[in-house]
């Protein structure tokens, strides 16, 4: 299955939303991000009957990064979605062409253009190359 011109997975894939908004559990603070994937496993935990705001942070995160993004903005966005339950979040750089990847267990990765995004966590199998990626 093929969702727009970039993003491309198995059907046993899932789940995933483009512009998602969710709440924090413990907080009830609502926070929203560029794409997110709510893996089969995570939905089954969930009690939502697909009203408001989806009710977890889901699993990965993805926050597409502008210039006017600063770097403590998104080190705490990082951060909070991270305590929050998320197990992986990317930051997708595309004027720099580049993509870090932090999660919970785990230190985080820098990804050049010339790399292979994958997650075996949360996506086993799945591996796309930035240049296919920014191209």
């Amino acid at each position: 299955m093929v969702l727009g011109p970039r993003i491309a997975w198995s059907a046993s894939w899932r789940a995933a939303s483009l512009a998602c908004s969710f709440l924090f559990p413990t907080t009830q603070t609502r926070f929203g991000a560029d794409c997110v994937y709510v893996p089969a496993e995570q939905w089954a935990q969930v009690n939502w009957d697909g009203q408001g705001y989806f009710p977890a942070v889901p699993w990965l995160v993805i926050e597409v990064i502008s210039p006017s993004d600063s770097a403590a903005d998104i080190a705490e966005k990082v951060q909070d979605y991270l305590a929050g339950g998320a197990r992986s979040v990317w930051c997708v750089y595309p004027q720099k062409r580049t993509i870090h990847v932090y999660s919970e267990d785990a230190p985080p990765r820098f990804l050049l253009k010339t790399a292979t995004l994958t997650d075996d966590d949360i996506l086993p199998g799945f591996a796309a190359p930035l240049a296919w990626i920014f191209n």
